[in-house]
């Protein structure tokens, strides 16, 4: 699950982005550096709110249709409101699962599991014999609606792959000279449009089904063992008749029966959800194909001609499921009816020739009172509520990727807002959503709050391996790995493209000293001759512009060496301080005789506070030489 953008060109003129090429992977984490004026622009693209006039744009596999869909599909990440910060936060996530139509069908189906386990147990009244029928029976029933619903499944395979193909190729054929979007658009009306067929085929189905479960319950009569008990001569065995009433299927049945209207309730709620879907996608659709008209004049003929297509487009695919339904209809008449057949006559026999025999040679197996008892309370705390197993999921989240949700920080009374952004990174796990995009607001959080998050961005990665995360960096210091040869995701002569942070530096780094290296990593210099200048009292031999008389050298942080490289290089003495403008441990730094402050990247060795060493410049340290006539300007 990821995005996946390939020479997207935005429709919209956009000065500071005209391409976009950009991918991330699920279960790792993403990095995106931008400027202030590529942040808004590359937001909005992000969230389909900008149309791509060329190239392609995918999230989770899918073509992007509409910024509604990526809404569905994205989470958001963006600054907290003070607003935000009074709403419980159990609330927020609560709520946020009961939107997830996947959780709240589990754990229904798993309520209604444990419930009718615990009731079938109970009605068993410590019968072990018959327990043991009991489940012999529900695995039979589980067997046989296993069977179906795997034969229905190969009856409809080749009908999905049928009207996948058809949809891919109308698209492309119909809208071949259109732009991308409209051709997504239409794929996506089509899609809903099978999606709403083939649920009404499932709905017929699961009906079916339901009545053939519901069936188990009425075979009662066919076995005769209670007739003869209650008109038997025996007194003791007209006392027992009221064991051969097939209560073994009461429960059991009642459960499958349940889940299968949980599927049908499920499947009612996905057609209403693409019928409404379908209902937006057309109407966008018709303004999109309006617009194209207008735009480039099309002939009436030429929309008369999409129109008579897409109707063509339409009636293929209600043909194939009408051809599709005489088939299903058959399996539903032959195959499922004699399944059903065959299962009651299994429950019959399984029930009769286990029990009933049982009870007439009274070699019925009671089990302990005591061990019951205690088997009827395990079975009862199992039966959860949804809000219980809503409750249960979000305490294990929170424990697996250690999130500790604290009000108050140490230091001060001010509100953590770590706990929203904790709450929002849940909510969109909560909800499905595989796609998690922090806005450029890391740089806000202190070092501490920084180090929390990306731990728990670490356990994301590794609990969650179908999340993907990006996040958005106008600072340096909010990238955890500043190593030279770390990829980041930039844009470079206005395309966004994968790079690596030397060559980003490199590419803005007036920008950079401008903001995060301000007033740092510049050495002042006086120039002897075109071929040296002196720099903290030291000359060095590098060439300077004749212009320039005195100046600055820019020095690049990954480009200072610890250890002695060559003569022509420039030893500086510094003494290391405490580094409080970026997050990585591998950035130093020092100040010098002069108290011109140098940072400087080192992983092979650690220094510590108040530590003197001497560094080491060579030509490709200095990134810039600037005039200082011009920088007093």
């Amino acid at each position: 699950m990821s995005y996946k953008v390939k020479d997207f060109a935005p429709i919209l003129k956009i000065d500071s982005i005209k391409k976009v090429n950009f991918s991330n992977i699920s279960g790792e984490t993403t990095n995106i550096y931008l400027s202030e004026s590529e942040d808004k622009a590359l937001k909005k693209i992000l969230l389909g709110k900008i149309k791509n006039k060329s190239g392609r744009f995918r999230i989770d596999e899918i073509d992007v249709i509409n910024k509604s869909f990526v809404k569905r599909k994205v989470e958001f990440i963006t600054p907290d409101k003070w607003v935000n910060r009074f709403v419980p936060i159990r609330v927020i996530l609560v709520f946020s699962l009961f939107f997830d139509l996947n959780f709240l069908k589990k754990a229904r189906i798993n309520h209604t599991d444990k419930k009718y386990e615990y009731l079938s147990l109970v009605d068993s009244k410590n019968d072990v014999s018959d327990l043991k029928v009991r489940n012999e029976v529900n695995k039979a029933i589980e067997k046989y609606l296993k069977s179906v619903a795997d034969n229905h499944k190969k009856l409809n395979k080749n009908l999905l792959n049928q009207i996948s193909n058809i949809n891919e190729k109308k698209s492309e054929a119909i809208f071949e000279e259109f732009p991308p979007q409209i051709k997504v658009i239409a794929k996506a009306i089509y899609d809903n449009e099978f999606e709403i067929l083939f649920n009404k085929k499932l709905l017929k189905f699961n009906q079916v089904l339901f009545d053939k479960i519901n069936s188990i319950n009425d075979i009662r009569d066919a076995c005769p063992c209670e007739y003869n008990a209650k008109r038997s001569k025996n007194k003791l065995l007209r006392k027992k008749s009221h064991l051969f009433k097939f209560a073994q299927t009461k429960y059991i049945v009642t459960k499958q029966a349940k889940f299968i209207a949980i599927n049908i309730n499920d499947t009612r709620l996905k057609t209403i959800k693409a019928t409404f879907q379908k209902r937006e996608l057309k109407k966008q659709l018709k303004f999109e194909l309006s617009k194209f008209y207008k735009t480039f004049n099309v002939s009436k003929e030429m929309s008369q001609k999409v129109s008579f297509e897409m109707n063509n487009w339409q009636k293929i695919i209600e043909d194939l499921f009408f051809e599709n339904s005489k088939v299903e209809n058959i399996f539903i008449l032959d195959f499922v009816k004699e399944e059903t057949k065959r299962l009651r006559e299994y429950v019959v026999n399984k029930i009769h020739n286990d029990y009933h025999k049982l009870i007439f040679t009274v070699e019925i197996e009671y089990g302990n009172k005591n061990e019951f008892a205690a088997l009827k309370k395990h079975y009862k705390k199992k039966v959860k509520s949804i809000f219980i197993q809503s409750i249960n999921i979000i305490n294990k989240t929170t424990k697996r990727l250690d999130l500790n949700f604290e009000w108050w920080l140490k230091s001060s009374f001010k509100i953590s807002s770590l706990n929203i952004i904790y709450a929002k990174i849940l909510k969109a796990i909560n909800m499905g959503k595989k796609n998690i995009i922090f806005s450029d607001f890391l740089h806000l959080l202190t070092n501490n709050d920084f180090k929390t998050l990306m731990k728990s961005i670490e356990k994301i990665n590794e609990f969650y391996p179908d999340v993907s995360i990006t996040i958005l960096h106008s600072k340096l210091k909010t990238l955890q790995d500043l190593h030279p040869k770390t990829l980041i995701y930039a844009t470079i002569k206005n395309e966004m493209k994968r790079t690596n942070v030397l060559d980003l530096l490199n590419e803005k780094y007036q920008e950079i000293f401008d903001g995060e290296l301000f007033s740092s990593n510049k050495l002042e210099f006086t120039k002897s001759n075109d071929q040296l200048i002196k720099i903290e009292n030291r000359l060095w031999n590098i060439k300077v512009s004749s212009k320039i008389k005195n100046g600055y050298l820019l020095i690049n942080p990954f480009e200072v060496e610890t250890d002695f490289i060559e003569d022509k290089s420039l030893p500086l003495n510094i003494k290391i301080i405490k580094n409080s403008r970026f997050n990585d441990k591998n950035i130093y730094c020092g100040i010098t005789t002069n108290k011109a402050r140098i940072f400087f990247y080192e992983n092979k060795k650690s220094y510590e506070k108040d530590q003197k060493l001497t560094i080491y410049l060579k030509n490709q340290s200095v990134i810039s030489i600037i005039n200082k006539e011009e920088d007093n300007a």
